[in-house]
């Protein structure tokens, strides 16, 4: 299941989770801005008992599997690492979307520390 703004909230620790990861997008976006038509299409799903995997992107859209980020949540304060832990998986994502064929070869490595170190220069400042 997954929805752009309908997420069925399992309990409110989703809820937080949808916030920290509109933070990690919001900060990409900031840092990257001709990535906005791309992080339009990151959607929320939560695959429920299936922690195996945090996100994909299917071609059209990058979903994020909230289901697999709820055990790193310990308290409703979220710490920054889970902001950039949304931000490395949203980035990683948005490197398949950019190099649709280049697996995880050294053109997606590129691609993806790129947006990485772009966004650590915007943290920075």
């Amino acid at each position: 299941m997954f929805t752009k703004s309908n997420l069925t909230y399992i309990d409110g620790r989703t809820s937080i989770l949808r916030g920290v990861l509109d933070k990690a997008c919001t900060i990409i976006q900031k840092s990257i801005p001709s990535l906005n038509v791309f992080l339009e299409e990151v959607y929320v799903g939560y695959d429920g008992g299936n922690d195996s995997y945090e996100a994909f992107h299917d071609g059209e859209r990058i979903v994020i599997n909230i289901y697999a980020f709820l055990p790193k949540l310990v308290k409703k304060n979220p710490s920054q690492t889970m902001v950039h832990d949304f931000v490395t998986v949203v980035t990683h994502e948005l490197a398949h979307a950019l190099m649709p064929n280049a697996g995880h070869g050294p053109g997606w490595r590129a691609c993806h520390m790129n947006m990485i170190m772009q966004v650590m220069r915007t943290l920075e400042n």
